[in-house]
């Protein structure tokens, strides 16, 4: 008796343990006041991406690239791919947009390119941009976040 009780301590403390080595980032925003504001899960997903009828699919690489997507808000998620990226980058949102806008600042802190959106989905190109790291600040709905892309 005595054997089998160890061994199902045994699985049960392994089936915790791979539940936890799947458990997704969390960051998390506090005010001044120690309230909780904002809870981040960032994942890094290596799925087919859906891509906006305004800019198809070059290739199969790009049509299965790797893409971040994140919580704005309340009910807003942003979805940003291809990252890194040789040209246009997606900016996908779960509902409509009423007020976007958006920076790219280089790593010198420099504004290369801003622009704004009115939608649930847009495009920003980086195909004139020289090959580094980029800051994204985006504002949706009031809601902002940062986002580091990388141009190849």
């Amino acid at each position: 008796m005595k054997k089998y009780f160890c061994l199902f301590l045994l699985l049960i403390l392994s089936v915790v343990c791979l539940n936890a080595q799947n458990a997704l980032p969390r960051t998390y925003e506090y005010d001044d006041a120690g309230n909780r504001i904002l809870r981040k899960t960032v994942e890094l997903r290596n799925e087919v991406a859906q891509t906006p009828v305004a800019a198809p699919a070059t290739s199969a690489t790009e049509a299965q690239a790797a893409y971040y997507e994140e919580s704005l808000g309340d009910k807003l998620t942003a979805r940003i791919y291809p990252n890194p990226t040789k040209g246009e980058v997606c900016l996908r949102f779960n509902r409509n947009v009423k007020e976007g806008y958006y920076q790219i600042l280089n790593m010198s802190g420099q504004t290369v390119k801003q622009g704004s959106f009115e939608s649930a989905a847009a495009l920003i190109d980086f195909s004139a941009f020289p090959t580094g790291t980029y800051m994204l600040y985006l504002s949706a709905d009031g809601q902002r976040d940062t986002w580091k892309v990388v141009k190849e």
